[in-house]
This record gives structure tokens, sequence and C-alpha cells, in this order.
């Protein structure tokens, strides 16, 4: 057996025995949620905390050591500001990094997720139209049942705020003082 051969048979029996070890699954599916919204008060502007809905279509991809999941989700936050109401409506894109703890195997895993939430304002009720983005830091605590078939997610996820850009000039003095956090409970389905 020539040289070359040798190698390639070798190299094959390497990706052959390996492969199982870098098995990557793939989910998709959509979570639903809502929580309160935590505005800072000032005098200038008072505001009172709110609250959030979301609608997230999910991609999950689950990797040996870690747990990729991204989000395209949709965010409407209320909020009084003492004279009216008004809302926000965002669409996001969210990127977390998780690590698991089995607690049943092939059942029940518990996840934690950090990651990236960066908003663009789509739509404001109740006062002048904006522009604006947020970037925020969520932090997920995930509980996962594998039901064979589909698996569903239970999910606190706490979105500090790290970032506010609104722009126009009846938001001058919101823009960069003032952040949204945000502690949503969510549930869904992937498959």
């Amino acid at each position: 057996m020539k040289l070359s051969s040798r190698v390639a048979v070798v190299l094959a029996l390497v990706l052959l025995t390996t492969s199982s070890a870098w098995a990557v699954g793939l989910g998709y599916g959509l979570k639903v949620g809502y929580g309160p919204t935590f505005y800072p008060d000032d005098e200038v502007n008072p505001i009172d905390d709110g609250s959030a809905w979301a609608v997230a279509a999910v991609l999950d991809v689950e990797l040996p050591v870690v747990g990729l999941e991204a989000n395209l989700m949709w965010t409407r936050c209320n909020i009084s500001d003492r004279l009216d109401d008004m809302y926000y409506d965002y669409l996001g894109i969210v990127a977390l990094v998780k690590v698991g703890l089995s607690l049943i195997p092939a059942v029940l895993d518990l996840d934690f997720g950090v990651g990236l939430d960066y908003r663009f304002l789509v739509n404001v009720e109740g006062m002048p139209d904006g522009d604006g983005t947020i970037l925020m830091l969520p932090i997920a605590l995930q509980l996962v049942g594998d039901l064979r078939t589909f698996k569903l997610h239970g999910e606190i996820r706490f979105n500090y705020g790290l970032k506010r850009s609104i722009k126009n000039d009846w938001a001058a003095d919101l823009a960069d003082s003032e952040n949204i956090h945000e502690l949503l409970f969510l549930g869904g389905v992937t498959f």
C-alpha cells in the first residue's frame, strides 16, 4: 500500500470515528412571553415602570459543549409617563451562547445563556414618530423538556439595557441617559 493510500485510510477512519462527537442538533420554533420593564425615574422625564410582550422565531444549534440560540424577536414595551400611556414596538436580533446541565438525561435540561439583543425601533404610539436602536444584554435561564419529536421551553430572561439611542427632538434627553431593563417569562416549542 502506498503512503498516500495509507494516509487516506487513516484520515477516513479519523473522520468516521469522530463525526458523531461533532454532531450538530438543529431546532427551530417559536417563543412568546410577557414581563415587567424597568425604566429610570428622574425629575426631568418621570417614567413609570411598564410591561413588555414578546414573540420570537427561534433557531437552536446544539453543539457538544455549548449551544447557540438565535431569535428574531418582536417586542412591544408599554410605558406610562404619568401623562399618557404609550408603547414602543421593536424588532430585534438576539444571539445567545448557552451551557447546560442535564437534570434527567435525554429528557430535561437546565440551560444558562448570555448574549446580545440588538433592537430597531419600528413604531411608537402616543408620541411623535421616532427612529432608534437599543442594545441589551440578555441573561437567560431555560428549562427544556425533550419529548422526542419536539422540545418544550420555559425561560426567564433578564434583558439589561446597555445603550438606548432614539433620534428625534422630543427624546434628546432620553438618548443616552435612560435604558430599558426587562424581565421576560417566555414559553415555547422547537422542532
